[in-house]
C-alpha cells in the first residue's frame, strides 16, 4: 500500500511540475498581463490544466470563440518557446515559479485586489504561519532613520517577525540587512525581474538575500528596472506582511503608496515618530495624526500586537523558537512517520486546534501536491491511534 501511494505521491509532483512549466509558458508571452491570465483560468473553471489546454489549442490553430488577438499571442509564443525549454531555462538560473493553482503560492496574496498571477522567487517565500512586517521609508535616510530601521528590523526579527522590504536604498535596504543579523527570515519583493539586482549598492545584500531569505517578483526575469514597475510592487509587499512600519517619509513620498495598499488590504501601520521640524519624518507625523500605530520601542510593537510581554520580555507561543512536534517525537525513538504523517505533524501545533480542511491546505502546501480527504483521515486516525495528535472538538486537531 505504502508503494503504492509513493507512486502516486511521485506522479502528482510530477504533474504539478509539468502544469507549472506550461503556465510558465503562458505567462512569458508577451501581451498576455495578470488580468488576463486570471481572466482565461476563471474561465475554465480554475481547472489546473488550464494553460496546457492553451498550448494545444495554439497547436490546433485556436478554438471557438478565440479573438483573433489572443490566436496571435498564442500562436507567436508556440513558434519562439516550449514549456519545458523555459522552465529549464528558469531552474538553472535557481529561479522558482509559482501560480494561484500551485499549492505554494503565499495565501497572503489570494485574497488582494490585485493579486499577481504570476510570482518568480530566488531563496524561498515567507512562511505562512509566521507574522511578518513590512518595513519601508524614505531611500535619503538621516544618521537617525538609519539607526531605528537598523534597531527595529533586527529586534522584530529576533523576535520571531519575517522582514519584507523592497530592498531599495535607504530605510528598505538597512531593514533587509538588520533582519539578516538576527535571523534568515528577510524578503524583498523587487521591481524588476529577480535576476536583477537594483540598486547595485545593495548587490551583498541581495545575494544574501538569495542564499539566506528571498527575492520575489511578478515580474518576468530579465525585466529591467523602471519607474513604473515599482509602485504596483509595493501592494505585494503589504500583502506579504501582518503589519507596516513606516520609518522616514516625506509628506508625499512614495512610501505612502505602500501605506495606502496597507490599508485597502486592512492591515495595521505603524509609524516612527520623527522631530516636529523635520522634513523627512512629515509622513511619518503626519500617520500618526491620522492614527497610525506608535512605533516607540520593537518591543513595545511585539507586546501590542500579541507577540511578546514586556515584563519577562518572552515571546508568545506563536512565534516560540521550540522543536517541532516531529523533532519531540522523533527524540523519544519510539514511531516512525511517513512523509505524510511528518507534515501534518508540522502543521499542527498544541496550542491552536486546526479543522481538517486547515490541516489539508498546509500539508499540500508543504509536500507540493493535492492532498486528498481520504488519504489525510487514515494519516490523521494512526497519528491519533499514537497520541501524536488529539481531537479536542469534533473535527479540531491538536499535536499531542
Amino acid at each position: 500500500m505504502q508503494i503504492e501511494e509513493r507512486r502516486n505521491e511521485r506522479a502528482e509532483i510530477m504533474n504539478q511540475e509539468i502544469r507549472d512549466a506550461y503556465t510558465l509558458w503562458l505567462c512569458s508571452l508577451k501581451g498576455l498581463g495578470s488580468a488576463s491570465l486570471y481572466r482565461l483560468w476563471k474561465e475554465s473553471g480554475e481547472d489546473p490544466d488550464f494553460a496546457g489546454v492553451w498550448y494545444r489549442m495554439a497547436g490546433e490553430g485556436g478554438g471557438a470563440g478565440m479573438t483573433n488577438r489572443l490566436r496571435e499571442i498564442l500562436r507567436r509564443g508556440r513558434k519562439e518557446s516550449s514549456p519545458q525549454q523555459l522552465m529549464e531555462q528558469l531552474l538553472n538560473q535557481n529561479i522558482h515559479f509559482v501560480w494561484p493553482g500551485n499549492p505554494c503560492y503565499p495565501v497572503r496574496l489570494k485574497n488582494i485586489p490585485d493579486p499577481p498571477f504570476a510570482l518568480y522567487f530566488r531563496g524561498r517565500l515567507p512562511e505562512e504561519k509566521q507574522p511578518s512586517i513590512g518595513i519601508v521609508g524614505t531611500r535619503m535616510a538621516s544618521p537617525y532613520g538609519r539607526e531605528q530601521a537598523r534597531r527595529f528590523a533586527s529586534e522584530l526579527s529576533a523576535g520571531g517577525m519575517q522582514i519584507i522590504s523592497g530592498m531599495a536604498k535607504g530605510i528598505d535596504g538597512i531593514a533587509g540587512r538588520g533582519a539578516l543579523d538576527e535571523s534568515d527570515a528577510s524578503f524583498a519583493v523587487l521591481g524588476s525581474g529577480v535576476d536583477i539586482c537594483y540598486p547595485k549598492e545593495n548587490q551583498d545584500l541581495y545575494e544574501a538575500l538569495c542564499e539566506r531569505g528571498g527575492v520575489i517578483s511578478e515580474y518576468r526575469p530579465g525585466t529591467e528596472p523602471e519607474a513604473r514597475l515599482f509602485p504596483p510592487r509595493n501592494r505585494i509587499i503589504s500583502a506579504l506582511s501582518d503589519a507596516l512600519l513606516v520609518i522616514e517619509a516625506r509628506e508625499r513620498s512614495g512610501t505612502l503608496i505602500t501605506v495606502d495598499c496597507a490599508l485597502e488590504q486592512g492591515k495595521d501601520v505603524w509609524a516612527v515618530p520623527g522631530r516636529v521640524c523635520d522634513a523627512k519624518s512629515a509622513g511619518c507625523n503626519e500617520l500618526l495624526r491620522q492614527g497610525a500605530g506608535v512605533a516607540v520601542s520593537p518591543e513595545a510593537m511585539l507586546e501590542e500586537m500579541g507577540y511578546r510581554t514586556a515584563r519577562t520580555g518572552k515571546l508568545s507561543q506563536s512565534v516560540r523558537k521550540t522543536k517541532s512536534p516531529v523533532d519531540r517525537k522523533a527524540q523519544k525513538g519510539t514511531v516512525s512517520y511517513t512523509e505524510l504523517e511528518k507534515c501534518i505533524l508540522c502543521a499542527l501545533d498544541s496550542s491552536t486546534a486546526q479543522s481538517v480542511d486547515e490541516i489539508t491546505d498546509e500539508v499540500s502546501r508543504k509536500m507540493h501536491r493535492s492532498c486528498s480527504f481520504p488519504e489525510l483521515l487514515r494519516a490523521m486516525m494512526k497519528l491519533a491511534a499514537v497520541g501524536a495528535v488529539k481531537e479536542i472538538r469534533v473535527g479540531k486537531y491538536i499535536s499531542c
